[in-house]
């Protein structure tokens, strides 16, 4: 039915080198209509802003190698069928944005937002300062958590998005790659373990606990939707992201007690956790193209270790750290006072944690680059932004399952060798940079964690902003 609906033919291939084989399909009649409720005249336009990368007749240059690939046979197999999944989803893509309605679109653009960066930033820091200090504290290690291994994954299998055209994406989002997708990873960790928080610790009654339901389910599936409405992502990503999430949701809801108690050790004890933070860094797989999935990871769990730093430097304070709303007695606490020493909590927490950051990244750039100019040590203090365009096209090509293409013969010996030997004289050649960005990241986001947790309430206290 996709298939007739949409005048598309798809044909994949099960050889080593993944192809689909799109026809034409006369688009001219809904462009009008199109171009009313999107930003992006087509994909073209999108595709201008990258290299998209051409075939050299080289094999070795022409592969879109991944870490996985050091597996050998499997992990090769696994990336093939994995890239059969995301295609299998391009017609379901095609025949969806044939019922696009601006209205809708605007829905889904609007659902887009509440799965960014931005807006769990935001909603995390009005748990933790409003609503429930030890709710905010184990939803940010499950963010920091689920951060990690949504773009380890990414850059481990370096799977390409939804081929464009035919699918027409509503945002640009080919700068990094496709499958899981991160949006929906989020999407079901957080207003999940909400839930199950919630759930656990409060005892609401059965209509408030209906509506929170709702909402919580609208919330988690419009996000979900919104990756295959907007055509960023393929129905395996979105499938992937979730399983994924769900699984982080069950492991937080076992030993998320656990966890918390670990935290409350002493300030010196608990100086160790940079350290292993720093180690689950350098084992994160990392590629060039995944630069910004890196970024995101090097943020989210830094804060996340920041807040645990302040919770162990918390422990035994008196009186001890609660959020605002955990000393609201309904009938006896002005709500007005409450909405106000809410509302003067958020500004200047948020005004504290900016200033944390931004202080703790010039210091921090300012030390390891004299340090590099007293070592004459070339580095860059941002990492540039990639301009590889992750969409799936015809010049996609998987590194074949069995590399002499005959199933049970090893060959990985003759050609690895050859690959490590020009790998090694590549890199000799190529004049090394060191990017700082990544270290001053590093400390800035956990001083971020730091503050936003143990300084910002101690500064409430201090000052009075307490029921």
């Amino acid at each position: 039915v996709f298939l007739i609906r949409n005048k598309q033919a798809f044909s994949c291939s099960e050889r080593s080198e993944q192809k689909i084989v799109v026809l034409k399909t006369d688009m001219s009649e809904n462009e009008d209509e199109y171009q009313e409720f999107t930003n992006y005249n087509s994909s073209t336009i999108i595709r201008k802003r990258y290299e998209i990368t051409e075939k050299t007749g080289d094999p070795d240059r022409d592969y879109i190698n991944a870490p996985i690939d050091a597996l050998g046979p499997p992990g090769r197999w696994i990336r093939h069928k994995l890239l059969e999944s995301i295609l299998y989803g391009t017609p379901v893509l095609v025949a969806i944005q044939q019922l696009r309605t601006k209205k809708f679109t605007k829905i889904m653009k609007f659902a887009s937002i509440l799965g960014t960066e931005e807006f769990y930033a935001v909603l995390l820091c009005f748990l933790t300062w409003i609503v429930d200090l030890r709710l905010g504290r184990l939803a940010s290690i499950a963010m920091g958590i689920g951060f990690y291994v949504a773009n380890a994954v990414k850059n481990a299998f370096c799977l390409p998005r939804p081929p464009s055209p035919p699918v027409r994406p509503l945002e640009d989002a080919y700068y990094t790659w496709g499958l899981p997708s991160h949006h929906s990873v989020l999407a079901v960790i957080c207003p999940w373990y909400i839930w199950f928080y919630v759930l656990q610790h409060y005892h609401f009654q059965v209509t408030t606990l209906v509506c929170l339901f709702s909402f919580i389910t609208l919330w988690s599936f419009m996000v979900m939707l919104c990756r295959i409405y907007n055509g960023v992502h393929s129905p395996a990503d979105v499938v992937t992201g979730s399983l994924l999430g769900v699984m982080i949701v069950a492991f937080m809801n076992r030993f998320d007690n656990e966890i918390d108690l670990s935290s409350v050790m002493n300030g010196q004890s608990a100086l160790i956790l940079p350290i292993w933070l720093a180690i689950l860094l350098i084992l994160h797989p990392f590629n060039d193209v995944g630069i910004p999935a890196f970024e995101e990871t090097n943020s989210m769990a830094s804060c996340s270790v920041g807040i645990m730093l302040g919770k162990a430097f918390s422990h035994g304070k008196s009186p001890h750290f609660k959020a605002l709303l955990e000393t609201y007695i309904p009938g006896e606490t002005s709500i007005f006072k409450a909405i106000l020493f809410g509302f003067l909590r958020y500004l200047i927490g948020v005004i504290f944690v900016v200033l944390a950051k931004e202080v703790s990244k010039f210091l921090t750039n300012l030390v390891i680059s004299t340090f590099c100019k007293i070592f004459k040590i070339n580095y860059i203090k941002k990492s540039p932004r990639s301009k590889f365009y992750t969409g799936y096209t015809e010049n996609y090509l998987l590194p074949p399952i069995y590399k002499d293409r005959k199933r049970g013969e090893d060959d990985d010996d003759v050609d690895d060798g050859v690959m490590e030997e020009k790998s090694a004289t590549t890199s000799t050649t190529k004049e090394e940079v060191w990017n700082i960005g990544h270290y001053s990241r590093f400390v800035s986001y956990m001083c971020m964690g730091f503050v936003a947790y143990y300084c910002n309430n101690l500064f409430y206290q201090y000052v009075g902003l307490v029921l």
